[in-house]
């Protein structure tokens, strides 16, 4: 396994505060589960690092602006890993689109669909973690709870207290589109939510939709669906809607469709 392949040939450690007492590392790449970022990032900046830290940054309000305020006051460089910045599509749409291209923008909208009828993640009975598997130091500042496959090392992402699927795929399109748009934080958040399909052991909605409202008026819908399939934007992952047109993007291209104003039904 992994342990073989790496042996001899860089240091692991068990306690990654060992790891952070060394003097000759500048900075550090945070990929642990989504519940370690906030803990791990604010111990970093205070030992000196500089973090590339993966999303989501964290999955509380509370940790979130605790790191935002360990950041300042230690005046480390923090970078979070939301790689559609790094794009040079969406880098090039979003100045067509802060340039006016499309217009002025009144809704953006993204998806993320996955059909995980009829069973999820599954339902499991409590059992030993493998062999190997440091269950306790996985958990960390999270409350104990007996081991379950379907909880780690990826299933985590379905249970509210360590992740959720708006933290794991939410963040890159609700970050995108405000991005895209030249837009900050929300004024406003309304969601509506629902487990009513998958009876399996997660414990987070398996679909849902929520909408931003911005300051500027326009607004930003996200919706989670993991209970049905087919994708809702023809061609695209985000659709942003102007007065002059419409923006449809993904990763790989982007096309602009223009439209008249003037309509009235």
């Amino acid at each position: 396994g992994e342990n073989e392949m790496f042996k001899g040939k860089v240091d692991r450690y068990k306690d990654f505060r060992k790891l952070l007492e060394r003097k000759d590392i500048d900075a550090v790449c945070i990929s642990t589960p989504d519940h370690w970022h906030a803990v791990q990032m604010i111990l970093a900046c205070q030992a000196g690092k500089d973090v590339y830290v993966e999303k989501p940054l964290s999955i509380t309000i509370q940790e979130g602006r605790r790191m935002v305020e360990v950041a300042k006051e230690t005046n480390r460089v923090v970078q979070v890993g939301i790689n559609r910045r790094g794009s040079r599509i969406y880098q090039e749409a979003a100045k067509l689109v802060q340039g006016g291209k499309i217009g002025q923008v009144s809704v953006a909208r993204a998806y993320h669909i996955s059909n995980m009828y009829p069973d999820g993640i599954g339902k499991a009975k409590a059992e030993k973690p493998p062999r190997g598997f440091d269950w306790d130091t996985w958990l960390g500042p999270r409350a104990y709870r007996p081991y379950q496959y379907n909880i780690a090392p990826y299933k985590f992402r379905w249970w509210k207290s360590y992740s959720s699927q708006n933290g794991n795929w939410g963040v890159h399109y609700i970050d995108a589109m405000r991005w895209l748009m030249g837009e900050e934080a929300p004024i406003a958040i309304t969601a509506h939510s629902t487990k009513a399909i998958l009876k399996d052991d997660r414990t987070i909605p398996d679909t849902s939709e929520i909408t931003y409202e911005l300051a500027s008026g326009a607004i930003i819908v996200f919706g989670m669906y993991e209970a049905c399939g087919e994708e809702v934007i023809n061609g695209g992952e985000i659709e942003l809607r102007g007065t002059k047109g419409n923006l449809i993007i993904h990763e790989g291209s982007y096309k602009i469709v223009p439209t008249g104003g003037g309509q009235f039904q």
